[in-house]
């Protein structure tokens, strides 16, 4: 065969099987896209608007029953509009896979509104309204509303607290004793008179059972706990109608099953006092063995929440506190673009048996506890029960702990491989981030816990103790604690810690965070086991940056590659004698004169110890001091001898701490 003929074959052959090979992949490109379209057709089908007005005898619940009933996992939009709700909004299996989206303005409340108000006699200014149905003792009203604003319940004194040196009853009830100068004479055993006060990381709230005027002391039926008394025990009164004295006060008289609030404005005629909302539910929406739902958009507000009617003593973190919207046996379900406030509970609460739980973009304020609870404090030895690979990323969680003081911005307890990212949390009396629920060092579910990404700032407000940033308890292993900004925590005796692993914390890495302006240490151990601390930058924080409290017969801690700037020139707190904790490798700088301290030792005596051998005594170098974040300057000896960036090529240390991405405030909202 002619040699150009035969190339000319072969040629058009491997032309043709191109050809051929592109011809199937558009045909598969099409046939896809039609089913796509398809798909997209039945979801714009299966797609129903409904509003406020048109609700099925004016139910939600019966609404949504209705239309999944004919078309199982419809999307439902909302109009924007109030959506109230009389009782807990509730999806199941029978509604797998559907989506409820709200509009800009679509608010699901909890709440109702008091309007017939009356003037309480010999009191000026201050109105009354029953609620027009019984109220069961334990949701007796903790939080009402007005205008979408958090109404302050009445107490004394305004502002701080009492103090008291007398040891609080471990063994219960509590004779509080009262000076002169504070015993209120009008006080009576009907007056629902309750007694707050904060001991260490916590508090609690009693309503007095028996009032002795001769002594001067009150009976709270509850017993303190011993090992939270102070040195001088802290409280205060509230819910006396004497109490009230600044607009927007309000108390609830169980006895006459009343509100009694000073309105914002005074008014003179009943018809002219403005509306306050009280809920009187435990939840807004519970999905319960429920598959593949969407929550999108929408405005949930105003929920109580159960609280004992002779009071309660605070446990860490309120986890006897339930949540808003609550996930129970749930799978695959997602809540977006949405928010929580004003709700007397956490917002958004992660039960028993649920999984791949994905909450994004959310925002969450004026909470009566904590942010978002993950998990139970009980290990459920099936695991069927377990609660584990959950999201939590890009939400704004602040103004919480306006009830349970010791609640947490998120909280993950017996849970496992969860991702908590891109969070911005401040504003609250506790602890912002808080992973682990055993203490010392049993087994335990909690392991494999991503916490990354997330901006935490602005919390303490110096009222209670022992507190972190990240806070970290018992084994587990597999957490990382990365890449996170935390900044200005304040406590009220001891504890404001930005990254704190407590009793028995084990396996954890923490690695390249930014630490700043915390009021006692960047970090603090406890007690724990081979946590690994590494490339954090610590600044001004309190003492000094690092501190260490029990020394164990095996190896506390690595700390190596970090660097810690301070004014006290005074690096290491607490206990270093035991010799089973690694430093190597990092940098110290102060602006204090020298000589540096190291413990009790001196850089010189340190070193001799074995401890910091290859570290640095430099200026880093920060771009500016007073926010850290920005890292080091090209020339720092944190890149040229730290080893902190070994490849140019690769974006700058710290470039990316905190949330990756703006905060976006939901349309809902």
């Amino acid at each position: 065969m002619n040699p150009s003929l035969s190339i000319l074959k072969r040629t058009f052959s491997n032309w043709a099987g191109r050809l051929h090979v592109l011809f199937l992949l558009v045909l598969s490109l099409l046939t896809n896209l039609q089913a796509e379209e398809a798909k997209q057709g039945e979801r714009l089908r299966q797609s129903l608007r409904i509003s406020a007005e048109s609700l099925v005898e004016g139910s939600l619940q019966k609404t949504i029953d209705r239309i999944v009933a004919k078309q199982p996992g419809a999307t439902i939009i909302l109009s924007p509009g109030e959506y109230r709700l009389d009782k807990t909004l509730k999806l199941t299996a029978k509604h797998n896979g559907m989506t409820l989206r709200g509009s800009p303005g679509t608010v699901i409340r909890g709440s109702i509104s008091l309007n017939d108000w009356k003037p309480v006699a010999g009191h000026d200014g201050i109105w009354q309204a029953t609620l027009p149905m019984p109220v069961p003792a334990h949701l007796n009203p903790r939080l009402i509303f007005h205008d979408g604003k958090l109404l302050a319940r009445a107490r004394t004194p305004d502002a701080g607290w009492l103090e008291t040196e007398q040891t609080l009853q471990a063994n219960g009830p509590i004779q509080l004793e009262i000076p002169q100068e504070h015993w209120n004479s009008a006080w009576d055993n009907q007056s629902g008179l309750v007694i707050r006060a904060v001991q260490k990381w916590a508090g609690f709230e009693q309503v007095v059972t028996g009032i002795d005027t001769k002594q001067r002391t009150l009976t709270l039926p509850l017993a303190a706990i011993s090992h939270r008394q102070e040195k001088k025990n802290r409280f205060w009164f509230e819910n006396t109608l004497g109490d009230i004295n600044r607009e927007g006060e309000w108390i609830y008289r169980p006895a006459e099953n009343a509100i009694l609030w000073k309105p914002l404005s005074q008014r003179d005629t009943s018809s002219a006092i403005p509306p306050v909302d009280v809920s009187l539910l435990e939840a807004l929406l519970i999905v319960d063995h429920a598959e593949n739902v969407t929550l999108e958009g929408l405005d949930f507000r105003e929920c109580g929440s159960a609280f004992s009617a002779q009071g309660e003593i605070d446990v860490q973190a309120a986890a006897k506190r339930r949540g808003a919207i609550q996930f129970r046996w749930a799978r695959q379900c997602t809540l977006k673009n949405s928010s929580v406030s004003l709700v007397a509970g956490y917002g958004i609460d992660l039960q028993t048996g649920s999984n791949s739980i994905r909450i994004e973009n959310c925002r969450l304020h004026d909470l009566g506890a904590g942010g978002i609870r993950i998990g139970e404090t009980v290990i459920a030895p099936e695991p069927e029960k377990q609660v584990s690979h959950n999201i939590v990323s890009g939400c704004q969680i602040s103004h919480y702990g306006n009830i349970d003081f010791g609640a947490v911005g998120v909280i993950v307890f017996q849970s496992s491989e969860n991702r908590i990212s891109d969070n911005t949390i401040f504003d609250a009396p506790y602890s912002g981030i808080s992973v682990g629920w055993t203490w010392g060092y049993k087994e335990s579910p909690c392991h494999h816990n991503i916490v990354e990404h997330n901006h935490i700032h602005d919390l303490g407000s110096e009222l209670l103790s022992d507190m972190g940033g990240v806070y970290l308890l018992g084994p587990q292993p597999g957490t990382i604690v990365r890449k996170n900004l935390i900044h200005d925590l304040k406590c009220h005796e001891y504890g404001a810690w930005g990254l704190y692993t407590d009793e028995g914390s084990t396996g954890i890495l923490l690695e390249e965070n930014v630490v700043a302006r915390c009021m006692k240490a960047g970090f603090h151990q406890h007690y724990g086991k081979d946590n690994i601390i590494r490339r954090n930058l610590i600044v001004d924080c309190g003492e000094g940056g690092v501190r260490r409290t029990k020394e164990e017969e095996h190896n506390s801690f690595t700390f190596e590659q970090n660097v810690v700037v301070n004014t006290t020139g005074h690096f290491l707190h607490s206990h270093w004698k035991n010799r089973n904790v690694k430093l190597n490798r990092n940098l110290y700088f102060s602006n204090a004169p020298q000589p540096w301290r190291w413990g009790m030792w001196k850089w010189a005596a340190w070193q001799e110890l074995g401890y910091d051998k290859d570290s640095l005594l430099a200026d880093p170098l920060l771009v500016d001091r007073s926010q850290p974040e920005k890292g080091f300057q090209i020339n720092s000896p944190v890149y040229q001898e730290l080893g902190w960036w070994p490849d140019r090529s690769q974006p700058r240390p710290l470039a990316d701490v905190g949330p990756r991405h703006v905060f976006v405030v939901p349309a809902s909202e």
